[in-house]
């Protein structure tokens, strides 16, 4: 019983995630890790754990943060130039211009953590 359970679960889990990758209007998710450009802790302060990573989804054009991080900044670079800019408003997804295309650095800025990761318009 316990075998074919397991089997039921392994297989739901599965499918899901074939639904959300064959996303027909090509959502996907992607990885913000943490960037910390000054030492957490240090001078016998209290030591903090290092933020854990986000994840975020990305339907076409909007990326969808959440709430939590609206009025945080985010940036797209390509080839370490800056080529768009804005904040993340309440609603918690930005709308990216259709006119950008390839792929691109995406940075968010929470407090003085970057979360960085990769995304392709």
């Amino acid at each position: 019983m316990k075998k074919i359970l397991l089997l039921i679960l392994l297989t739901t889990i599965t499918s899901w995630s074939f639904v959300r990758a064959d996303d027909p209007q090509g959502g996907n998710s992607v990885l913000l890790s943490p960037k910390i450009d000054t030492p957490i802790g240090g001078h016998g302060g209290l030591q903090k754990d290092e933020p854990a990573s986000i994840l975020i989804d990305q339907l076409g054009h909007d990326l969808i943060f959440g709430e939590d991080y609206c009025c945080c900044m985010i940036t797209l670079a390509f080839e370490d130039c800056i080529v768009y800019s804005t904040y993340v408003p309440a609603t918690g997804t930005v709308s990216l211009p259709i006119t950008l295309s390839g792929t691109f650095e995406l940075v968010l800025y929470v407090g003085d953590v970057r979360f960085v990761g990769e995304i392709t318009l």
